[in-house]
């Protein structure tokens, strides 16, 4: 579903070494550290945002029914 499809999305969110990687060539100082805690801060919101996105949809809903076997 498209539910899912967005809790994922956010999920992906969390991979955030990239963004230090960048942040570590771009800054120096107290920019540097204040990068860093906004990159650490993005993430943990994308974890939790993603985590309630797919806790909060719907149920797996009923299984398929079994095909019949032909004899």
């Amino acid at each position: 579903t498209w539910r899912q499809v967005a809790g994922a999305a956010c999920l992906a969110g969390i991979g955030f070494t990239v963004s230090l990687f960048i942040g570590e060539l771009a800054f120096v100082g107290p920019a540097l550290a204040q990068a860093k805690l906004a990159v650490l801060i993005a993430s943990a919101a994308a974890a939790v945002l993603g985590t309630l996105i797919l806790l909060g949809g719907p149920g797996r809903g009923k299984p398929a029914a079994e095909p019949a076997a032909c004899m």
